[in-house]
């Protein structure tokens, strides 16, 4: 499971769909989650509890090209 390996004071997204930004996200997980229910089939090719860095790169490409990007917040 993808949220036993990150802390989520590091971990944290938002994601922007059609000109609007999400919550902000906590874990991996959930964010791939949320953004595989807004794209239907186009990113079910992906499973959010066995990703890693790499596919995570990979699906965030792919999620790009479907209209949604993503922000990895780092506190400052």
């Amino acid at each position: 499971m993808a949220t036993s390996h990150e802390n989520s004071a590091t971990n944290l997204y938002v994601y922007e769909y059609k000109g609007t930004l999400s919550e902000k996200i906590t874990y991996r997980k959930n964010l791939v989650n949320e953004i595989q229910s807004l794209c239907g089939n186009a990113l079910d090719a992906f499973n959010a509890d066995t990703m890693n860095e790499t596919s995570f790169r990979l699906f965030a490409e792919r999620a790009e090209a479907e209209g949604v990007a993503i922000y990895r917040l780092v506190p400052v």
